[in-house]
């Protein structure tokens, strides 16, 4: 029986002018899910367009390889397969949704004006 296994992305870094990127605990979490997925032995693994996405892949591929070469549990990890890039796997693009509407927040709260400079957690939440 087939089984699809459906990951979003590690961490991104959520309230940082330069969202589209892994954290240091996003980097972690796809290392750890990179070491289970390999015991899964997929068949075929795709993955989103977004930098995220393609980090999460490639940390979890990294992981997995190191733990199917290693001397323990080896027989029962796999590297992953060779990720294939959908470009229908994209999430919908949030932040060029806020930029759209900026001058409208900004009119209603002049604080959002700072959202593409210096944006915070709490500024994008509000947001």
């Amino acid at each position: 029986m087939a089984r699809l296994v459906l990951i979003r992305h590690g961490q991104a870094s959520y309230g940082q002018a330069d969202y589209d990127r892994l954290s240091p605990k996003g980097e972690q979490q796809a290392r750890v899910l990179g070491a289970h997925l390999a015991t899964l032995r997929l068949d075929a693994l795709f993955v989103g367009p977004l930098r995220r996405q393609q980090q999460t892949a490639a940390f979890a591929a990294e992981a997995a390889a190191h733990l199917a070469a290693g001397p323990t549990d080896a027989a029962e990890a796999a590297p992953l397969p060779v990720a294939e890039t959908l470009p229908e796997l994209a999430e919908y693009p949030a932040f060029d949704l806020v930029t759209k509407f900026l001058p409208k927040l900004v009119a209603e709260d002049a604080a959002f004006a700072a959202l593409p400079t210096a944006p915070t957690r709490e500024l994008a939440d509000r947001a």
